[in-house]
């Protein structure tokens, strides 16, 4: 790591769970389950037909710049690491399952949006 670690505070994860509803929202995307953590996002969220990548880049991009617009974060050159852990949802099955593991197998903070 050429920086140190990043952790967001309980403003911070407010900031970034705002930023995701307000692009998920723009973009009409299904938001069904969202976790921001201290330092990395679970979120369960229908953007067909966009891969998971593209999606997770969008989310990582406007929350970067809702940060720096709270003022929150400086000109630091990376929050998010480079990739992201993502998977494609094919079925029904498959999303009720994600969402419960995100509501229900996660510490505090749950958020359901949808069903």
């Amino acid at each position: 790591m050429r920086e140190d670690a990043f952790l967001l505070d309980a403003r911070g994860r407010g900031v970034v769970e705002a930023a995701i509803m307000d692009h998920a929202d723009r973009r009409g995307w299904r938001v069904d389950a969202l976790a921001v953590r201290s330092n990395h996002v679970h979120i369960v969220v229908g953007a067909s037909p966009h891969s998971p990548e593209v999606v997770a880049g969008q989310f990582k991009a406007w929350g970067t710049r809702r940060l720096r617009k709270a003022g929150l974060i400086g000109d630091r050159t990376r929050l998010w690491t480079k990739m992201a852990s993502t998977r494609s949802i094919h079925t029904e099955a498959s999303r009720v399952a994600a969402v419960d593991y995100l509501l229900n197998f996660q510490d505090e903070g749950r958020r359901r949006f949808s069903e």
